[in-house]
């Protein structure tokens, strides 16, 4: 789980930073980005063979991750580019796991002399990819979660194949970049609680707070059909959540 920490880590922190600071500096954000991961491997890591190419490879992804994403994609080729850019390396860390050396070193006896711990974390790497999905499931998560919208067509920044963008050409919905990030942390903080049925208030909640604006732009003067803003925000939704669910299935 600690390779699965400096990926996240890394790809979190810098997607933070480059929306801190706009899409044009992404090479200083991914810089920030690989400065966390090394120091997070040097804290949990005896640096043998393995581990010092895993953190090479998280450092060029990063990089890779920033270039590919310091403007919006507007394709769904671009917007599959962006998500497997992520989605790969984490599926390939996963099955590396079971061969990848535990945390170890200053960190990890920092983590055995806590207080508090969540419920069912198993060891210190998994403590450390918690917190590392936690900084993921916030700017990281909202580049995800665009990329999913894009790739889906539904997004008003997408384009079709003839380069016409698709009928749903208002605005998102409001707030949804800032209530995404804590809606996604909440469930994460539940669940890895092990309080899922909080975490299931917090989605019902959703639904009921944005149903009257789903209505009031579906109603709006050449506005988009209820089943496009429909589509738009379930699809949008169910990334966010899944995004959020599958960093608690793999943490906890």
């Amino acid at each position: 789980m600690t390779w699965l920490a400096i990926l996240w880590l890394g790809i979190g922190v810098a997607c933070l930073v480059r929306e801190s600071w706009g899409g044009r500096r992404w090479l200083a954000s991914a810089g920030v980005g690989i400065a966390c991961q090394l120091v997070l491997a040097a804290l949990a890591l005896d640096f043998d063979g393995p581990s010092v190419i895993v953190v090479i490879v998280c450092a060029a992804l990063v990089v890779a991750y920033e270039w590919w994403h310091h403007a919006p994609p507007t394709t769904s080729r671009d917007a599959l580019i962006g998500l497997g850019l992520i989605g790969f390396p984490t599926a390939m860390v996963l099955t590396l796991s079971g061969v990848a050396p535990e945390a170890s070193g200053l960190i990890s006896g920092w983590l055995r002399h806590l207080p508090f711990l969540p419920a069912g974390t198993k060891s210190a790497g998994h403590v450390l990819a918690l917190g590392a999905a936690f900084i993921l499931n916030l700017a990281a998560g909202n580049t995800i979660v665009r990329d999913v919208l894009v790739a889906s067509g539904v997004s008003p920044a997408a384009q079709g194949p003839t380069g016409t963008p698709p009928v749903l050409t208002q605005p998102r919905l409001r707030g949804g970049r800032v209530l995404g990030p804590m809606e996604r942390v909440l469930i994460l903080g539940f669940g890895a609680g092990g309080n899922l049925a909080a975490a299931a208030l917090v989605i019902a909640a959703k639904g009921l707070v944005r149903f009257p604006e789903l209505s009031a732009t579906s109603r709006s003067e050449n506005g988009p059909r209820i089943d496009e803003v429909t589509e738009y925000f379930l699809i949008g939704s169910f990334a966010s959540l899944l995004l959020a669910l599958g960093c608690v299935a793999v943490t906890t």
